[in-house]
């Protein structure tokens, strides 16, 4: 069992998810230094853990053992998943010796060989069960969401999570940003890790787009806010008064208060769409074609493509800031124009996809191209 490797996996799926350490931790009951340990390969998360943390970055016990997806389940599968099952309750038992964590851990591996035995068994006779992330799949965590497009290229959002399909009570509150109109901003640094003969080291790298956790100040506005909802626990709209006891230097709070009376008030999403296996995500993707540079920046959440933003770069130009400057010709106002008609099609057809009047035109016929990198809220 490689603990490295599977800490490397468990960043890829929170990254992935769009979740921070702090997050990932409030959510599991642990600290974030508890979660930076298991992501640098010092410790493995209990075995507690397991389900919850599956659940939550949405990966299988079995991939989470062997720090991998895993396409299907064979003999050796089986193998690798008692043994890893088995010396991670060993050990348990050495440092803690616990009757009800024994009996636990032996249910679970027995839980865990019987049904991989079952699924290899049947298989040949019965179709596939549908993947839990599938599309029309009541959710894990079903949510209200509301997305913000600012003039300066940044998209903001609140999103709101439930416990249940049923529940009336909102257990988790987050805010966040992403600019996908610049590739990199002043002040946003993430953290690269590389190794040589001297062993790991980091390294301050410049991100692919600006976004909120990656800023200092944005994250300590992101941390009050998770936790000031929190405290308050407010399911229905407020007013301004009620952020009086919140303080915030980068998050304006006149959005943040129209953000969250537009997401408490939204539909509630309880089922995947087309992307489901990502109930949020955002991406930009950057495709150039002679003098045009697209750029498609998106946001998913529960499966839904809720945000889509169309960018073109003619030559080395923004066409929004040459809408915005009043230096745009007759021919680029119509471009303009037509990209928001582009825009309002992909969020009504829910597909990334030109309308028919577009197909074969330039430029817009070059966007066709990003789109076909756009599979499963991936980019290929």
């Amino acid at each position: 069992m490689n603990q490295e490797k599977i800490g490397k996996f468990i960043q890829e799926m929170r990254k992935e998810k769009n979740i921070t350490q702090k997050e990932l931790a409030e959510k599991l009951g642990v600290t974030d230094k508890t979660v930076s340990r298991w992501e640098n390969g010092h410790y493995l998360p209990d075995i507690s853990l397991f389900e919850s943390l599956c659940s939550i970055v949405e990966i299988d016990v079995s991939e989470l053992l062997k720090g991998e997806r895993i396409s299907k389940i064979d003999k050796e599968d089986v193998i690798d998943l008692t043994s890893n099952l088995v010396k991670i309750s060993n050990d348990k038992i050495r440092r803690k010796n616990n009757k009800v964590l024994i009996i636990a851990s032996l249910i679970i591996v027995l839980l865990a060989i019987g049904t991989v035995y079952i699924i290899k068994n049947i298989a040949k006779n019965i179709p596939p069960a549908v993947d839990e992330m599938a599309p029309g799949r009541e959710v894990h965590f079903p949510s209200r969401m509301a997305v913000l497009e600012k003039d300066d290229g940044w998209v903001a959002r609140f999103n709101i999570e439930y416990p249940a399909l049923n529940s009336k009570e909102p257990h988790y509150y987050s805010y966040g940003c992403h600019n996908f109109k610049y590739k990199s901003l002043k002040g946003y640094i993430a953290k690269g890790e590389e190794e040589d003969e001297n062993g790991k080291f980091e390294y301050d790298v410049e991100t692919n787009h600006p976004n909120c956790i990656y800023n200092k100040e944005y994250s300590v506005d992101i941390e009050a806010i998770s936790k000031y909802f929190e405290e308050k626990k407010f399911k229905a709209p407020i007013k301004m008064e009620d952020l009086a006891g919140l303080e915030l230097k980068k998050v304006d709070k006149n959005e943040l208060l129209d953000l969250y009376n537009r997401a408490i008030t939204s539909e509630l999403v309880t089922k995947y769409g087309n992307y489901g296996r990502y109930p949020q995500a955002g991406l930009q993707i950057e495709r150039k074609f002679d003098k045009y540079t697209w750029y498609v920046g998106y946001l998913l959440n529960m499966g839904k493509i809720v945000y889509i933003n169309l960018e073109l770069k003619i030559d080395d130009e923004y066409l929004s800031d040459k809408i915005k400057n009043n230096t745009a010709s007759q021919e680029e106002i119509e471009i303009f124009s037509n990209i928001k008609k582009i825009e309002d099609y992909v969020l009504k057809k829910q597909n990334f996809a030109l309308n028919e009047e577009f197909m074969n035109k330039r430029p817009y016929s070059f966007l066709s191209y990003a789109f076909s990198y756009i599979k499963d809220g991936k980019m290929y």
